[in-house]
């Protein structure tokens, strides 16, 4: 049950949208979340996703640097709630092309159409973009920027290969055109309304958690992953796809790929898609809705090859109050590929006085003096080799073995 939905610009401060449905909390509540905020440079990772002030709960998640907000005083489950406030988010983007703060502004009439129609007093009806396109009656108005196309590089281990394989190779980026209208085309405004019809674009998007030792060898590694997929097929003709790189757990069965394949742990379909056969002959039966939707997610936790690994080590010096940390990341992707946009993030002791660095092999560094960290960006690293950063701490005390604890995790 929600109170309130509101989405607000945290670097203006300003309230882009407000909705309130049940009237029994202040409608100040966005001006009382922005004060959480760090002025006066706003910053949305210091501002935890469940806040409670004055028994009121803020449910916060940041999509495109946008701050979606669900208000309440009931009892609800926060994953339930965040799980809403990805979906509008979804739905913003499918019905309007995209998601910015200048794609809300100039739609705001359009989004406040659609939260009529997904929250009636408080209570979810529904978050299905094939439902709401046959109530939702007004047009988007693109930006100015709507042709601007930007390719942003992306490793895409394990799954993304195999899926690559697969279909072909054909990695084309998402398009940001609005969901293909069902209403009469002289409601119409697209100056050309045939673009795109008769494409699928499919997304593949991994997310590697991994622990190292000191020594660099791998303690736990995880890979969480989804497959989007957008359709402009006329009429949604399904769709039949074959995952022949996969097998389940334990159960390996050679005949699918070079070896054993992707072994997943753990997987989940969506609605739309009949997996029947996925398990004995890796074939999935895909009913694509209009717009854009997770077809796919899974897990895998065994035999997971990283992009990179990282071998740090720390030194005290003499005079005691310094000390000495080397972080050298090895990118372990293929030869003929690389890595763009790199960042490593090396926590350092609170008594830090002062930072200098030492970059034999190319990167910039800064120190976050209020963080306390140092930040390493590598703009661009070639699957087999390997980079350094030496980091000098002079601190304002001597340093004990405690102080060594304090640096790391390196992220």
């Amino acid at each position: 049950m929600i109170s309130q939905f509101f989405i607000l610009s945290p670097q203006r401060g300003d309230t882009l949208i407000f909705r309130d449905y049940r009237y029994d909390i202040p409608r100040s509540t966005p001006e009382i979340l922005h004060s959480l905020l760090n002025p006066p440079s706003p910053s949305l990772s210091s501002l935890p996703p469940i806040i409670n002030r004055d028994q009121v709960s803020y449910i916060t998640l940041t999509l495109s640097n946008l701050l979606f907000v669900a208000t309440t005083r009931k009892n609800v489950s926060p994953f339930v709630v965040l799980e809403f406030l990805s979906r509008v988010g979804g739905l913003i983007k499918d019905f309007c092309g995209g998601l910015s703060e200048e794609m809300v502004r100039l739609n705001a009439g359009l989004v406040y159409e659609i939260l009529d129609e997904i929250l009636d007093y408080g209570y979810l009806q529904t978050t299905s973009t094939d439902e709401l396109k046959t109530r939702v009656f007004e047009d988007p108005i693109q930006t100015r920027q709507e042709n601007i196309i930007q390719t942003i590089s992306k490793i895409q281990p394990t799954l993304g290969t195999a899926l690559e394989r697969t279909l072909g190779g054909n990695n084309t980026p998402s398009s940001t055109r609005p969901i293909i209208s069902t209403r009469p085309s002289s409601t119409k405004k697209e100056s050309n309304p045939n673009a795109n019809v008769g494409q699928v674009y499919i997304d593949v998007i991994e997310r590697v958690t991994a622990s190292f030792a000191a020594n660099g060898m791998t303690s736990n590694a995880e890979i969480t992953g989804e497959m989007k997929i957008k359709s402009y097929l006329r009429g949604n003709p399904e769709i039949h796809m074959t995952l022949s790189m996969m097998s389940l757990g334990e159960k390996i069965e050679h005949e699918y790929g070079s070896q054993h394949g992707l072994l997943l742990n753990n997987y989940r379909f969506h609605d739309s898609v009949d997996f029947k056969e996925f398990e004995s002959a890796r074939k999935l039966i895909i009913y694509p809705q209009e717009g854009e939707f997770i077809a796919m997610n899974y897990i895998l936790n065994t035999d997971v090859r990283l992009p990179f690994r990282i071998f740090p080590s720390v030194t005290l010096l003499s005079p005691p109050n310094q000390m000495h940390i080397v972080v050298r990341i090895r990118c372990d992707i293929p030869r003929d590929r690389f890595s763009n946009n790199v960042i490593v993030t090396t926590p350092i002791p609170r008594s830090t006085r002062s930072v200098s660095f030492d970059l034999p092999d190319g990167g910039t560094a800064e120190h976050d003096v209020k963080g306390k960290k140092v930040k390493w960006v590598i703009e661009k690293i070639t699957g087999g080799l390997e980079m350094s950063l030496r980091i000098k701490i002079i601190s304002t005390k001597d340093f004990t073995g405690v102080n060594i604890l304090e640096v790391g995790p390196i992220r």
